[in-house]
């Protein structure tokens, strides 16, 4: 069982929400959705209020959600049970899990299915998004952090053990590349246009920077206290990075990585997430049971949000009005 001394003593991260993982609706009203590993719950946050509005009991405790393409589903990974839990949106109900079998860590999903990260299986599991029907094909790939690239037909495989990351085609899942990144590498997440990929390395204490094109490590830069989250803002222009053992968040110039600025927020801060239509970030801080609120603008925490457990990642979608 993946307890959170476990997870800590392992230096483990959830998978980032990238620009990937972004709603497909960009009007309207908005939700941030978190996954509390602790009280085994999904968690939706009224952002306008910055209250808990809704928590969805799940199964088991999950560690990482991604969301479909359309925005419709929020998917789950809970490694006690080897399952991905999943939620309708829309309804704002859970559905029929998937069975995945092993540890499900990180996750990614397309049009047609989920990918999930077997933790122990050193394996990526394949399973038809649809709640009724699933199946299970393995890739000679394992990681706790996944993202999707639909446009190049592309999933990027944080690899832990191996300090790479692994770049799979989507269509025959099959790995093609390697890149080399630091040691104890969890945190992932990409530019607006794709063009970069950012990847954190725990251990080493670094962010690299990635050339999507060329499949080549171009840069990286030392941040120190085990960075665990990262977030690209929607003009591409900054880079969020949440450091657990600091409990500071802290802003990066995108592309050079210079330029920072850090502030403190909870106590093991881990998934990053920037609202698409505000100036505001979101900060799920795993030991204290909150959400710490950032003003980018003036890049500061403005306020906290308590939801207890052990808040660990999010994601923000549209919602019915």
């Amino acid at each position: 069982m993946l307890t959170r001394r476990a997870l800590v003593a392992a230096s483990l991260a959830a998978a980032a929400c990238g620009p990937f993982a972004r709603p497909a609706r960009a009007e309207g009203r908005f939700a941030l959705f978190v996954v509390d590993q602790g009280g085994a719950r999904l968690l939706k946050i009224d952002i306008e209020r910055e209250t808990v509005a809704a928590a969805y009991e799940l199964p088991s405790g999950p560690a990482a959600l991604a969301a479909s393409p359309d925005g419709r589903t929020i998917y789950m990974s809970l490694p006690e049970t080897g399952q991905a839990a999943v939620f309708d949106v829309a309804a704002g109900r859970l559905l029929e899990p998937l069975y995945a079998g092993g540890e499900p860590f990180g996750l990614a999903v397309t049009e047609d299915e989920v990918i999930l990260g077997d933790w122990s299986g050193a394996a990526l599991t394949r399973a038809l998004a649809a709640p009724t029907a699933r199946r299970a094909a393995r890739s000679p790939s394992a990681a706790p952090a996944l993202l999707r690239d639909l446009a190049r037909r592309r999933l990027y495989v944080v690899e832990r053990d191996d300090a790479t990351v692994g770049v799979v085609d989507l269509d025959g899942m099959t790995r093609v590349a390697g890149i080399a990144v630091g040691e104890g590498p969890f945190a992932i997440a990409a530019s607006p246009d794709g063009a970069t990929v950012y990847v954190a390395s725990v251990r080493a204490g670094t962010v690299s920077i990635l050339d999507a094109e060329r499949l080549e490590r171009v840069g990286e830069a030392a941040c120190g206290g085990a960075p665990y989250g990262l977030a690209a803002t929607p003009d591409g222009r900054a880079l969020l990075v949440a450091s657990q053992q600091s409990g500071a968040l802290t802003r990066l110039a995108a592309g050079r990585l210079d330029t920072a600025r850090r502030i403190r927020v909870g106590r093991y801060p881990e998934g990053v997430v920037v609202a698409p239509h505000t100036a505001r970030a979101y900060v799920m801080n795993w030991f204290s049971g909150d959400i710490s609120v950032i003003d980018l603008e003036a890049f500061a925490e403005v306020g906290r949000i308590r939801v207890g457990g052990g808040p660990r990642a999010g994601l923000c979608l549209g919602v019915p009005a």
